[in-house]
């Protein structure tokens, strides 16, 4: 599977249906792709995610518990799920008709 992954040059992760309820967290998830930005770390082969803004609201707001809520989504609860990740050049998070993100595992310079 590791070489299906790396291989591939999109890898969708798909979240399912989304539910009416659902819309206020793919909103904020939207929101906070904008508002961060990455520090990429090529010696250590990592990304880092930051929110150099004030305006990302604080961890009380209601909208960051609908966000988390996502993450109770089936596909989560699989175990290869971070191989998937990890081994995609491009990993593309599709919730209902939404790309939420897609996250580069290119580490080479920026």
């Amino acid at each position: 599977m590791r070489e299906i992954y790396s291989r591939s040059k999109n890898v969708y992760i798909w979240l399912g249906e989304s539910k009416p309820e659902d819309e206020v967290a793919v909103n904020f998830a939207k929101f906070l792709e904008k508002a961060s930005a990455t520090d990429r770390t090529p010696d250590k082969k990592q990304h880092v995610w930051a929110f150099p803004n004030d305006n990302v609201p604080r961890l009380t707001d209601e909208r960051w518990n609908q966000f988390f809520a996502l993450f109770n989504r089936p596909w989560f609860s699989r175990l290869w799920i971070i191989q998937e990740v990890v081994m995609a050049r491009n990993a593309i998070v599709l919730y209902d008709h939404t790309r939420i993100s897609a996250v580069s595992q290119d580490i080479g310079e920026p």
